[in-house]
């Protein structure tokens, strides 16, 4: 007979792994990390309190270094004892998990649940609703000043507080009265979904049956009503999506919406509203354990339990929701969130996020560390502030994740985080057009492309140097204390007959001639904590080093589309936009020359184009201006 717990660790080693998420299986991911399989010799399951990390040393290794692939979680589903005063001893006849805990023959085994494959409405429902009354109880940053039963409900909502006994519900024009309410947060995923238009607006607020609706918008619904809400919000059934007016009204008060919600489902696991997630998950085997549980005073017998740790950032993070655009700023404004994910559900708000198996501990970043906790609703509803600047850093490495989402209609660029941006404007008392924050002109623009293949995007009506021109991921450049060039400064037009608005005005230099651009190079501050360029330090980014004729490294660019051949770069002007001070010397006690001091100089890379106008095609950082001749002229930037 097969050990039962030998063939969970089988299946966490053939699982996709800690090494490469994305690999199909452990064979795949030692590909993909370079690793063969020949150089493993050795299978070692290390104790950690209640963890298990499985784990291989490599052949040859003197330190034992060990490549962890998975991790295997203990817990006990007793009610007698509370977890921290709880010890767990293994039967000597599970050799294996013996062998892992012969260095520690006890190991904290905390209170946990069992998940099922299928999700248990009742169970999941009694779970939400002890988080949300200590949230609302209990946690500061994720509430109003006033309570969240005061706010007004959206324009309009979905009464379904009759769906369960007539199969009916209806759209209600709510008149702004108070009232509670659950939003649902779902990707379209390129299939439209059922919708409320002009022409069945009259037979929406009549009533319409459940059975119309796609499973997304069923099972949102399901969870609402088994957590006695009445008031459900979905914005392709509240607002109407063939009215332009209306959809524009609406679509400005989403921040609100989201922010003072009651709650959010988010259909994490769902790429589209036909897949539904309240489904059978992928099921993660549990095995039960023989063993006995140690308490304060006296021994009893108890259930032990083992099974594969489950990962917030994998299950969360990088589920089909989070990679649509729309969702950032729903996820970050709302103050509390149910994510129904392909493995279970998780709790998340400002405070803190546990799993439906209970577990708190390592799932991986919490909200008020990924995001400024400044955009709680303690803080956003709050008087606002005159100058944050972790909420401004945050703004920038947001923009940054928010160009890597997905978006169904490339229009909805600056309409897709528009909730977000005016509850910064607001809060900051700072003033943003199409991308740019007005007051941080300089910050706003010194942005690059991650891999020198963006779209430009001429309908969303930016200028092009703002990265709402371009569709792909970009990197916001890490910058601190820094000059702002005056020369730079944006020039609005009024003229009707002008294509642009929106323009900048600068001076523009060429590269000297003793300076040269080298082959693409790749940066990865994931696998390289000291990668060049400084600048670039969250994601893998394509660069280019430019040397002087003796080999020196002057510095580095980027370019927004790639260029086949390097004699494209003589129709490039360099335009400084903000410099930066970097002392080299190295004794603090000796007087510092501005000798010893390189002003690195932050620049646009723009080019000419058939119509006469400007157009920013890259960025760079210099070590000095000194390679830069002065064109001495200033330009337009479209």
């Amino acid at each position: 007979m097969t050990c039962p717990f030998c063939a969970l660790v089988e299946q966490c080693i053939r699982a996709p792994t800690a090494v490469n998420p994305t690999a199909s299986d452990f064979a795949g991911a030692l590909e993909i990390a370079g690793i063969d399989e020949d150089e493993i010799v050795q299978l070692v399951i290390r104790p950690d309190e209640n963890l298990l990390g499985i784990c291989f040393i490599r052949q040859d290794e003197v330190d034992e270094e060990l490549l962890t692939t998975s991790t295997i979680r203990l817990f006990t589903d007793s009610r007698e004892l509370k977890a921290r005063s709880t010890l767990i001893i293994v039967h000597s006849k599970l050799i294996l998990l013996e062998a892992a805990l012969t260095s520690r023959s006890e190991a904290a085994s905390p209170f946990g649940m069992i998940v099922s494959q299928v999700p248990d409405l009742n169970n999941i429902g009694t779970l939400a609703r002890t988080w949300i009354e200590d949230c609302r109880s209990n946690h500061q940053e994720c509430n109003a000043p006033a309570p969240a039963t005061h706010a007004s409900l959206p324009t309009r909502v979905l009464d379904i507080d009759r769906v369960r006994l007539t199969g009916q519900l209806q759209l209600l024009h709510t008149k702004n009265v108070s009232g509670m309410y659950i939003t649902l947060s779902h990707s379209w995923g390129g299939k439209q979904p059922a919708i409320t238009v002009k022409s069945n607006l009259s037979a929406r607020y009549g009533g319409f049956p459940l059975s119309e609706l796609p499973p997304t918008f069923r099972d949102a619904i399901t969870v609402a009503t088994e957590l006695s809400i009445r008031y459900i919000w979905i914005d392709s059934l509240c607002i109407v999506q063939d009215d332009p007016d209306d959809w524009k009204r609406e679509a400005a008060k989403m921040g609100d919406v989201y922010l003072n919600s009651y709650l959010t489902i988010a259909a994490t696991r769902a790429p589209n509203s036909e897949t539904g997630f309240l489904g059978p998950r992928s099921f993660t085997q549990t095995v039960k354990l023989p063993g006995k549980i140690l308490g304060p005073h006296n021994p009893f017998t108890a259930d032990i339990y083992a099974c594969q740790r489950r990962s917030f950032a994998s299950d969360v993070d990088d589920g089909p929701l989070n990679r649509r655009a729309w969702v950032l700023q729903e996820r970050i404004l709302s103050p509390r969130t149910l994510h129904f994910t392909e493995h279970q559900v998780y709790w998340e708000c400002w405070q803190y996020h546990q799993g439906e198996d209970l577990e708190y501990q390592y799932l991986g970043v919490m909200k008020k560390e990924a995001y400024p906790v400044e955009l709680s609703p303690s803080s956003l509803l709050r008087d606002p502030l005159t100058h944050n600047s972790r909420l401004l850093q945050g703004w920038w490495h947001m923009s940054s994740d928010y160009t890597s989402r997905g978006l169904t209609y490339q229009t909805d660029k600056l309409i897709a985080i528009d909730g977000l941006v005016q509850k910064l404007a607001s809060q900051l008392q700072i003033s943003y057009t199409k991308g740019i924050w007005k007051e941080f002109l300089h910050a706003s623009v010194l942005w690059s492309a991650r891999t020198e293949d963006l779209e430009y995007l001429p309908q969303v009506g930016a200028p092009s140097w703002s990265w709402a021109s371009q569709q792909g991921p970009i990197n916001y450049l890490q910058l601190y204390d820094y000059e702002p060039v005056p020369e730079f400064k944006i020039y609005e037009v009024d003229n009707s007959c002008a294509p642009e608005t929106l323009l900048a005005q600068a001076a523009v230099a060429r590269l000297n001639t003793d300076a040269s651009i080298g082959e693409v190079r790749w940066s990865d501050p994931a696998t390289d904590q000291t990668a060049f360029p400084p600048e670039l330090d969250y994601f893998a980014t394509k660069y280019r080093v430019i040397h002087n004729n003796s080999g020196d490294t002057l510095g580095w660019m980027t370019l927004d589309a790639g260029i086949e051949s390097l004699t494209g770069f003589s129709h490039l002007f360099w335009v400084p936009v903000a410099k930066d001070s970097h002392s080299h010397e190295e004794s603090v006690d000796l007087p510092m020359s501005l000798s010893e001091i390189e002003q690195k100089c932050y620049c646009l890379l723009i080019q000419e184009d058939d119509s006469g106008y400007y157009k920013r095609v890259g960025v760079s950082s210099l070590k000095t201006e000194q390679y830069l001749k002065s064109c001495h002229k200033p330009v337009l930037i479209a």
